[in-house]
């Protein structure tokens, strides 16, 4: 069990973390793009995958505080 506090403070960081990581890669993916779609063709499975990890750690976060 952790602390209700802690659990907010750490899915906090999850989000930021994510968002940290998905930014830079949007960058990359769009030097490489001809144009708006192939970025986010390009783009978007990744963000996806980024945002499922962190809905599931932060929903993790939430179970745990809740015990």
């Amino acid at each position: 069990m952790i602390s209700p506090r802690l659990a907010r403070t750490l899915a906090i960081a999850v989000v930021l973390v994510a968002v940290t990581v998905a930014a830079p890669l949007f960058v990359q993916v769009d030097a490489r793009s001809h144009s708006d779609s192939d970025t986010l063709y390009g783009w978007m499975p990744l963000a996806s995958l980024i945002a499922v990890l962190a809905a599931v750690a932060v929903f993790a976060l939430g179970r745990a505080a809740r015990r």
